[in-house]
């Protein structure tokens, strides 16, 4: 697979101008990465809770309503599991967005992984689904190809479960959806996406180096992707402002 070094904000959209002259009618999608030695593997099988799965799905979905306005229906598994996914419950799910910014941001937001190379991947949805599903279509939630995925994470198929890593566009009935510009793939397997036969074809991965990473951050700061634009509740408003440096005039 080749990589791709980015130093600054330049280079990046550099090679972005790049990838769109050789790529002129796909529209990737975008992961950002703390370290890059990480391999693409969900939170479930990463934190290896597979085996919790059910218990984990039901338990949200049981106790969501009352903390949740707006719940999705009981029997609707993929918005529920769009939901448990952006609310931090280990899931069979990986985070893409369409927009490169947010996930640098994501690369380079962790003081944590500060001293790590960090990884930008691009993802070319409809050529991993050609692989895996033998249709280069983009999938959405009620596509009847993706269906069995999404209901084996409530229900345990212990004799025919299903393996493939697909991807699925997200509807956008959370705000977080809604910012993040939020989709994802499925993985029904804790095989890594990258190590999948022929990742090549779908894949394409950007090193941002760990020098690089403060400078990142001042020019996303700049463009006005910041903490509290990427998390839109209260919490992050007031921790925002808390931390502006505020000048008397």
């Amino acid at each position: 697979m080749d990589v791709i070094i980015i130093n600054n904000i330049n280079d990046f959209f550099e090679a972005l101008h790049n990838r769109i002259k050789k790529h002129i009618y796909t529209h990737p999608w975008w992961r950002g990465q703390a370290d890059q030695n990480w391999d693409l593997v969900t939170s479930l099988y990463r934190n290896n809770f597979q085996e919790n799965e059910i218990s984990l799905t039901q338990g949200f979905r049981n106790n969501a309503r009352p903390r949740y306005e707006n719940p999705p229906n009981r029997d609707d598994y993929c918005s529920w599991l769009f939901l448990m996914q952006h609310y931090g419950l280990p899931t069979r799910l990986l985070d893409w967005t369409y927009s490169p910014l947010i996930a640098i941001f994501f690369t380079v937001q962790s003081m944590e992984y500060e001293k790590c190379d960090g990884a930008l991947w691009a993802l070319k949805p409809n050529m991993l689904n050609q692989m895996q599903n033998g249709q280069g279509r983009l999938l959405h939630s009620g596509s009847s190809e993706i269906q069995k995925l999404f209901y084996e994470a409530f229900f345990r198929n212990k004799i025919d479960p299903d393996k493939r890593h697909l991807a699925v566009s997200a509807d956008q009935f959370d705000l977080r959806h809604y910012v993040q510009q939020s989709n994802f793939t499925i993985h029904g397997s804790d095989m890594p996406l990258n190590k999948v036969d022929g990742a090549d074809n779908f894949l394409e991965k950007y090193i941002i180096p760990s020098r690089s990473k403060k400078e990142f951050r001042i020019n996303l700061n700049t463009l006005g992707i910041t903490d509290d634009y990427i998390f839109p509740d209260l919490e992050h408003l007031a921790k925002s402002l808390a931390s502006t440096k505020w000048h008397n005039t």
